[in-house]
């Protein structure tokens, strides 16, 4: 019986220490190929939405689901991951990210990719307000892809420049508000 009381409380604990979080982010992107950073039409802007589920007080899971919109690297993505409030504002994350190039548009002198990218993540983050958070994440992919080439139709015989994705770092604004 006693062991019964002290179960009880644990749990009740437990259940009440439990909570889950919705909102959605703004992301700037740093493409990095193997060329040098991606740009000539801006950098990718990302927007998600994403639900964070708190088990225990320090820890958090995520998922996030979204798109980052720019000309050559544009496409679904769908995240996974673990944050870690190790002193309040101050939070790290690690996680998987999986980033899927649409391609297909293009013109004579260049073009996109069907790319399909899984990339690893890690990011650090501060609490501004309550609901709002900036975030800073390095993205590296876990093999190399092709997301877009470019053609040199100046000169004879015409030369293909591929961009190869190599990493990618983000500072995002995070909103969100715990239900």
């Amino acid at each position: 019986m006693k062991l019964l009381k002290i179960f009880v409380l644990v749990c009740s604990t437990i259940v009440n220490a439990q909570s889950l979080k919705l909102g959605f982010d703004l992301e700037a992107n740093w493409v990095r190929l193997k060329s040098g950073l991606m740009g000539g039409e801006g950098s990718p802007i990302s927007y998600h939405l994403n639900a964070a589920y708190i088990p225990l007080n320090p820890l958090a899971l995520q998922i996030k689901v979204g798109s980052t919109a720019m000309v050559s690297f544009t496409g679904l993505e769908v995240g996974l991951s673990t944050k870690y409030i190790f002193h309040d504002p101050f939070y790290i994350i690690v996680g998987m990210l999986y980033h899927s190039n649409t391609g297909g548009s293009g013109s004579n002198s260049w073009g996109t990719e069907y790319a399909s990218i899984l990339m690893l993540n890690a990011s650090a983050g501060f609490r501004l307000i309550q609901f709002l958070s900036l975030e800073l994440g390095f993205y590296v992919p876990t093999s190399s892809k092709v997301i877009g080439y470019s053609n040199s139709i100046y000169e004879y015989p015409p030369k293909r420049k591929t961009f190869i994705f190599k990493n990618m770092l983000r500072l995002g604004f995070i909103f969100a508000w715990e239900i």
